[in-house]
């Protein structure tokens, strides 16, 4: 293997852990909590919110009507 050989398969092998250590953080954080928190910025940012009858947009709006009360 030659130098240029070497270098590149070290520059493939960074790239590789970065991809899987970003991978593995995203996925960590996105069950941090187990409420769907995923769901709730989705539901936050949707323009039907205040008329929807789904379950997790109610449930967005009860921890609204939460955090207004405190």
């Amino acid at each position: 293997m030659d130098r240029r050989g070497f270098l590149s398969a070290i520059v493939r092998g960074g790239i590789l852990i970065g991809i899987t250590a970003t991978s593995g953080y995203l996925l960590a954080r996105k069950g941090e909590d187990g409420k769907g928190t995923s769901c709730n910025s989705i539901c936050n940012g949707c323009k039907t919110l205040p008329i929807c009858t789904k379950p997790e947009a109610v449930q967005v709006k009860r921890e609204s009507v939460k955090s207004v009360r405190l």
